[in-house]
């Protein structure tokens, strides 16, 4: 899956009273009783300026301005104008190491590494649903909820790939078919098996909710 990546500018073009306004989600009139209440992106902050595509150079590429909704004067940050050939470049990638993944993998592996990804989204949940607010003007209460709502689908899917019927597993049950004495004509075996990649393009106002 491509995912379009923010790219956050330094941070003087974000003023005080602009992340006060989206936080808190009201009017300029109220954004001065919150402008010293507003929680900035820790110093470890999730932002990063890079591609998922390894190989392309960032400086190379066109990007558009992000602006806070709450105060359309303010840059928040940059999101690159990927096309047509990024996403065949992605998909390809993906597909390269579909084998290794699918074959190379226990179940017990992929749950953990699963359950890892949750665990790193949680423990920067405050950045991230700030990032979301400052990009899609939501207020921060509701994008600390899909930060939460998120998660959900991937510890369920962390779940779900240790049972027997997760990606490897399979069932069988009795065949449709009957016998002159209408009792099953045999049984049906089914293999779940990751078949191949699918590109996306997500939301913007619920990014992180389409990661199920």
């Amino acid at each position: 899956m491509m995912v379009p990546q923010l790219f956050i500018a330094r941070r003087s073009h974000l003023t005080r009273k602009s992340l006060a306004l989206v936080l808190a989600g009201i009017s300029s009139r109220s954004a001065s009783a919150l402008s010293s209440s507003y929680t900035p992106l820790t110093p470890r902050a999730v932002l990063q300026n890079q591609f998922l595509l390894p190989d392309v150079n960032i400086d190379e590429v066109a990007s558009f301005e992000v602006r806070n909704p709450a105060d359309p004067e303010s840059v928040v940050g940059y999101a690159p104008i990927m096309g047509v050939d990024h996403a065949k470049r992605a998909i390809e990638r993906s597909h390269s190491v579909l084998p290794s993944w699918r074959d190379g993998t226990t179940a017990q592996s992929r749950s953990t590494l699963i359950q890892k990804w949750s665990q790193l989204i949680k423990d920067n949940a405050q950045d991230i649903a700030t990032i979301m607010t400052l990009e899609s003007g939501k207020p921060l209460q509701e994008s600390k909820a899909e930060v939460a709502y998120g998660t959900s689908f991937l510890d369920y899917y962390a779940a779900e790939a240790i049972r027997p019927t997760g990606a490897g597993g399979g069932f069988l049950v009795p065949t449709p078919f009957v016998q002159s004495n209408a009792s099953p004509r045999g049984q049906v075996m089914a293999i779940q098996q990751a078949v191949g990649v699918t590109a996306l393009i997500t939301p913007w106002n619920f990014p992180i909710a389409m990661v199920r």
